[in-house]
């Protein structure tokens, strides 16, 4: 059994502080995810851009374990990044960074200007649509 399968039952009993002993402040970010994920890459990106401290806790997509009932109950979704902040989950990569820069402004990722920040996003919504309909139209060999 993975250390990852050993983790996860924490959070959906909402017991990680209770178990441990530590307060919501003592609790490092949990990013799970897969090395060669590319949501998971812009995650990490982000985390380490930020200068985040986190856990990374790694799910083997080979070996389905994203699928396992210990992940299912952290994100429904079976996709992988997850980020765990406390007893707080979310999926999603682009959710995920906007998160972090709402959290934790300091080293911000996006410009101030309303303007500047919303292009921002607009083009980073494109590039991972972009990247999504490449994967499915152009086979991986």
């Amino acid at each position: 059994m993975s250390t990852f399968l050993l983790h996860l039952p924490y959070y959906h009993l909402g017991l990680k502080t209770h178990v441990l002993g530590l307060s919501q402040e003592d609790l490092k970010l949990e990013l799970i995810s897969y090395w060669s994920s590319s949501a998971s890459h812009r995650a990490r990106i982000a985390l380490n851009l930020k200068g985040l401290e986190y856990d990374y806790i790694a799910v083997n997509l080979s070996k389905n374990e994203q699928s396992c009932p210990e992940f299912e109950k952290v994100n429904p979704t079976k996709y992988v990044p997850a980020l765990v902040d406390g007893d707080f989950a979310l999926a999603d990569s682009f959710a995920i960074i906007l998160y972090l820069e709402d959290k934790y402004p300091e080293h911000p990722l996006l410009p101030q200007d309303l303007q500047k920040r919303a292009l921002n996003i607009k083009i980073s919504s494109i590039v991972t649509q972009a990247y999504i309909l490449f994967r499915i139209f152009v086979p991986c060999d």
